[in-house]
């Protein structure tokens, strides 16, 4: 009698299965690694980016958008706006907004420090401007003009050697010569002015109460200063602060009206300076 084993086929059947299931995960493995060559190809990766060109990310659409012209005018009004008014501010709220104030405008805000440092009579309010090194170190050398040379001058009626030392200081060649001319009144000394057409020609209008002789240079800025100086020296012979109204400039009206009022308002130098910093349409 022949005995049948019936485990052998089930045996056989799960042998078949294995290799079955081995052989799909084989080829799924195998798939897997060709689609990961596949995704980094260069030529996919080149064809991703022209993708990415043509079909901007949120990302991207959102920076667009925020150049659209419209908003371009928002960022000019928020601007203008954080600028708005500052001559009528104290010194304490525009010194707030002084580091975007010099980084705006620094011609405006040199004035303005300048002002400030001949009020206080302390050099250390142009130190905003340090860092634009041309202006900072103009602002420190005409404090010394104004506060140590021509303001005490006027004052004493006299050039004292202190401030013709003071004026050798900042590198200006004419100290003696312009001092005497400008400020005692002799007109021989208006000569000896080398190299400085505003203070030749400033001394000869002083000294022949001529303001038409600013003219002489036939250059509009230099002539402009020439007057300007020579309404200041008016003024300051006539003890009459009202002849500063002839001047235009407000960032040098602002400094010869503190020969007067030791408590002028240097923020008035800066109005339209929202107008200015936040530029012009």
């Amino acid at each position: 009698m022949v005995i049948i084993d019936s485990k052998k086929p089930k045996i056989k059947k799960i042998i078949i299965a294995v290799v079955i299931a081995a052989a799909i995960i084989t080829i799924f493995l195998m798939s897997l690694v060709f689609r990961a060559k596949k995704i980094n190809s260069p030529l996919l990766q080149k064809t991703n980016q022209e993708i990415k060109t043509s079909r901007p990310s949120e990302e991207e659409t959102s920076q667009a958008d925020s150049q659209k012209p419209e908003d371009l005018n928002k960022d000019r009004e928020t601007c203008l706006s954080f600028f708005e008014g500052l001559e009528n501010m104290s010194t304490d709220e525009v010194k707030v907004k002084e580091k975007d104030l010099v980084m705006m405008y620094v011609e405006k805000s040199a004035s303005y420090n300048l002002c400030l440092a001949i009020k206080k009579n302390d050099k250390k309010y142009c130190d905003p401007l340090e860092v634009n090194p041309e202006k900072y170190q103009e602002c420190l050398d005409n404090f010394v003009k104004y506060s140590k040379i021509i303001f005490p001058s006027l004052r004493a009626n006299r050039c004292d050697p202190e401030f013709i030392d003071a004026c050798k200081s900042t590198g200006e060649n004419n100290c003696e010569s312009s001092c005497r001319g400008l400020v005692m009144k002799e007109i021989a000394e208006c000569d000896n002015i080398l190299n400085n057409p505003v203070l030749k020609n400033a001394c000869l209008a002083i000294n022949r109460d001529d303001v038409s002789l600013c003219n002489l240079s036939g250059n509009e800025d230099e002539e402009t200063a020439c007057q300007e100086t020579f309404y200041f020296f008016e003024a300051v012979k006539e003890n009459n602060a009202s002849l500063l109204e002839n001047i235009k400039v407000i960032d040098f009206k602002a400094i010869a009206q503190l020969y007067f009022d030791p408590n002028y308002q240097c923020e008035k130098v800066l109005t339209g300076m929202s107008y200015n910093a936040c530029g012009k349409k």
